[in-house]
């Protein structure tokens, strides 16, 4: 059919609204008080020179629509309680459910800083559907990355569960994990437009033992700790970065108070302002510029995140 009837215009400031609507939903522009689990489990020094320059990152516009993305498959998937946020203090070790008695990020009872963290579900075991003392918790994650790969390949998801289940003291917990291009392989090889088929898998976490939990939040612990010291910049051992592939897109690496960049972060400053990522040749001039010659890189097989 011809579309000859109609004048068809590109409106780029309709696409802004949106955008804008959805930076807001997410709470992008603004700092997030508190320590957060995603604080402590990528890396915590990136987290701290965020909190000591008071650095908020503004992520490009892909950016935005990737996490949309993941957002969107979250909600139509979730078969139980959807965000359930919760802050965990461990002085008084025990979990605060948020409510008009306390502030998100503070215990009510010694007002220490809580350990927040939003699971992206919780599935209802009790037969009531009511019983939020009985429930597993479950992280959601949509991925370009192919379905080939096992949770191994992507330790942030179980980090992220494994907290969830310490602080909450949940044995059990679930992984779901959206492949949207499947294994990249097509369905039928001779039926040219049809293109990789999307695939879901979920994984079950328990605990091999009852002190797992206690082992797992007492790194935790020390690594709150250490986001917290304004006098000293965390190290960088075993837990700082704990997944370096985001150090390709870290936003603070010459942004640390005492002038100098991260060892770990991946960009040379050149002379006239510009940087230029290992492996690449490209010079760019801006974080958004940064972040897209990642993404070309990863794509290319260049860089393995």
């Amino acid at each position: 059919m011809s579309n000859n009837d109609v004048i068809i215009t590109p409106n780029p400031e309709y696409r802004k609204k949106l955008l804008d609507q959805q930076r807001a939903r997410m709470g992008i522009g603004t700092r997030r008080e508190g320590v957060h689990v995603s604080d402590l489990i990528m890396c915590v020094r990136k987290s701290w020179a965020e909190r000591q320059t008071d650095y908020i990152m503004e992520p490009p516009d892909h950016t935005v629509l990737t996490w949309l993305r993941g957002l969107s498959h979250e909600d139509l998937l979730s078969d139980g309680v959807t965000q359930v946020r919760g802050g965990y203090c461990f002085r008084c070790q025990r979990i605060q459910i948020p409510s008009p008695q306390y502030l998100e990020h503070v215990c009510s009872e010694c007002g220490d800083t809580l350990l927040t963290g939003t699971i992206d579900w919780i599935q209802l075991t009790s037969d009531d559907g009511t019983n939020l003392t009985n429930f597993v918790p479950t992280e959601m994650k949509s991925t370009l990355k192919s379905a080939r790969k096992t949770l191994d390949d992507m330790a942030w998801y179980v980090d992220q569960i494994k907290s969830y289940m310490a602080i909450w003291g949940r044995d059990l917990g679930h992984v779901a994990v959206f492949h949207i291009m499947g294994d990249y392989k097509r369905e039928d090889k001779d039926v040219k437009t049809d293109g990789p088929t999307a695939d879901l898998k979920t994984y079950d976490i328990e605990w091999r033992d009852p002190t797992a939990r206690i082992n797992w939040l007492s790194p935790l612990e020390g690594r709150k700790r250490a986001l917290e010291d304004d006098k000293h910049m965390p190290p960088l051992d075993t837990s700082s970065p704990a997944h370096p592939m985001i150090c390709n897109y870290c936003a603070v690496g010459e942004r640390l108070p005492n002038g100098n960049e991260c060892e770990k972060w991946p960009w040379k400053r050149l002379s006239d302002g510009q940087y230029v990522l290992k492996g690449s040749q490209k010079a760019v001039k801006s974080m958004d510029e940064m972040m897209e010659e990642v993404k070309a890189l990863s794509e290319g097989g260049i860089l393995k995140t």
